[in-house]
């Protein structure tokens, strides 16, 4: 399982790089328009996929995305 916090272009990355690699199928993926801060946003996702290893399962998640200078500098995901 993935952090709740990840901090740093590097970790996302590696993070990203890591849950895609366990993917097998996405059946579906929706994400809400966002609502934005002045130094944050945050929109809810829901992942219907199938996990290599672990069956079909559906995530829905509060992701929260700390900006800084115009990029994202820290992500935050709650169930």
């Amino acid at each position: 399982m993935a952090p709740k916090e990840t901090k740093g272009l590097a970790a996302i990355i590696e993070k990203g790089r890591g849950f895609t690699s366990a993917l097998e199928t996405v059946h579906s993926m929706k994400v809400s328009d966002p609502v934005v801060s002045v130094s944050s946003f945050a929109c809810t996702m829901s992942l219907d996929a199938t996990m290599k290893g672990r069956g079909r399962t559906t995530i829905t998640e509060l992701c929260i995305y700390l900006v800084a200078d115009g990029k994202i500098v820290c992500e935050q995901f709650h169930p």
